[in-house]
């Protein structure tokens, strides 16, 4: 799937497009001294009984090909043009005909042709315009800068240029520069969509959120139909905490292009935000549908089905994820607490582990790990892991502590000692759990669970521990205690 900045330069040239071919599209004329009435038949004011048939005028090629590419038909245009304009093409033609293969997907030729076309006219500034934007979409900013510096060098005041090269700058963060560059290309050009959409965009960098809104608003007063100036409107909207509008703003963005994945998948994110699950739920499958490929949509999906508790889902999902993506490290933690839940220890704690590799200060993944492994009846696996990695922890953490318990049957009495010595509530609660959750494997039923409630009543949002103990409590209340 494209991302952003190509489908956005695309979207240029298609608008530029349609704007020259506009100019070069002419309506079918009639043979000079014809004349489309009938005449009428001398003294009777009868149509004549025998009158010139008008000679039957060819379809203007260029009309042909505004309506194909209006009406989506661009191969259809491509035929046209090259049956009907392209062996006496000028330098002009050839310049459209590159943007009628950047609107088909084929870049290589469409810088061909816009090559072609600069070699029949060195002067031909759109030609080296669209030239600019095709390396802009190829990834190579330097080239598309010499190209843009060239055309400014003969025409100062050339508008497009002067907002791509301030597009440029923003992408390497040169904030001021781009304003005052996109601020100069607005003074040449207001209708500038491209220039008011990076202001917008320098605006937007500096939290301005509520005037980057007002130019965004103003692009869409003019261009009803550009897509993105409705998605950062929705950023903009999103910034001042409009979510409403932010939404709205999204839907009209899909309303304008339903096959753009990426669209769905802010609305999604934006959903979630705002408590509506089932409809980002729809959000993401609707993404997925459109690009099977990318991992994103899958990993907001697996975190909203583990928020409703759907487990067996949630973990497919971020199976899917790890199948495109396996080093996106952000989904270890959360897929091995899942599998805790479903007591597959081993592969749990292996992506425990993996999240510590990721995130070295998290201790909490070390302990977890090496609990996962002595659930599952490893104690050999869980004793190498934690004494390999027991250097690692700060001697004087609860974390050292905790591991040593797991470590040493005997250190039950020195661990419960640190733990109630830490003036920390949130590192007191979470350390508890590993104590209980050893007791439950030990079936010292009892203890754990005064623990284990102690760990629930006092967790807080998003803390493993918490949830974990919380499915230790409803395992034990369950016919058989899970893990012993």
């Amino acid at each position: 799937m494209m991302n952003r900045n190509i489908l956005f330069s695309i979207c240029l040239l298609f608008f530029l497009f349609l704007m020259i071919l506009a100019g070069c599209a002419t309506k079918a004329t009639v043979k000079p001294g014809t004349s489309l009435v009938t005449p009428e038949k001398p003294g009777t004011g009868e149509p004549g009984a025998e009158q010139p048939v008008p000679e039957k005028q060819p379809e203007d090629p260029y009309r042909q090909i505004e309506e194909l590419v209006t009406a989506g038909e661009t191969g259809k245009a491509l035929r046209v043009f090259e049956n009907s304009i392209k062996e006496k093409a000028t330098s002009e033609d050839l310049s459209l005909f590159g943007l009628l293969l950047v609107s088909d997907g084929k870049f290589e030729e469409a810088k061909a042709a816009f090559l072609e076309s600069l070699a029949l006219d060195p002067g031909n500034t759109e030609a080296l315009y669209n030239l600019a934007l095709y390396e802009g979409l190829s990834g190579d900013t330097k080239k598309q800068e010499e190209y843009l510096r060239s055309i400014l060098a003969g025409d100062p005041e050339n508008a497009d240029a002067q907002a791509a090269l301030g597009e440029i700058l923003l992408d390497r963060k040169k904030t001021a520069d781009a304003k005052q560059v996109f601020t100069d290309a607005l003074a040449l050009d207001q209708g500038s969509i491209s220039a008011r959409m990076g202001y917008g965009s320098v605006l937007m960098a500096e939290k301005n959120f509520m005037e980057a809104a007002k130019e965004f608003s103003a692009i869409i007063a003019g261009s009803p139909d550009f897509m993105f100036a409705y998605i950062d409107r929705s950023r903009a909207y999103q910034g001042l905490e409009k979510f409403g509008e932010a939404e709205t703003d999204l839907t009209a963005a899909i309303a304008i292009d339903p096959g753009y994945a990426w669209n769905y998948l802010d609305r999604g994110r934006l959903r979630v935000n705002r408590g509506k699950l089932y409809d980002a739920l729809g959000d993401f499958d609707k993404a997925i549908e459109l690009d099977e490929d990318n991992f994103f949509p899958y990993a907001y999906k697996a975190g909203i089905l583990d928020d409703l508790g759907r487990v067996d889902e949630a973990v497919a999902a971020y199976r899917k994820v790890l199948e495109l993506r396996g080093d996106y490290y952000f989904i270890y933690a959360p897929l091995g607490t899942l599998l805790y839940m479903r007591n597959q220890w081993d592969e749990a704690g292996s992506f425990f582990a993996k999240a510590y590799e990721f995130d070295k200060q998290s201790f909490e993944f070390v302990l977890l790990a090496g609990l996962c492994y002595k659930r599952g009846g490893n104690n050999t696996k869980s004793g190498e892991y934690l004494t390999k990695l027991l250097p690692t922890i700060p001697r004087e953490s609860l974390y050292y502590h905790v591991a040593r318990f797991l470590l040493e049957p005997g250190y039950d009495n020195q661990a419960i000692y640190y733990i109630s010595k830490e003036k920390d509530e949130n590192m007191k609660t979470r350390m508890l759990f590993y104590l209980a959750a050893s007791y439950v494997q030990q079936n010292r039923i009892s203890l754990a669970q005064t623990y284990l409630l102690e760990v629930k009543d006092k967790s807080f949002p998003g803390m493993i521990e918490g949830r974990l103990a919380e499915w230790e409590l409803a395992e034990l209340q369950s016919p058989s205690i899970s893990g012993n």
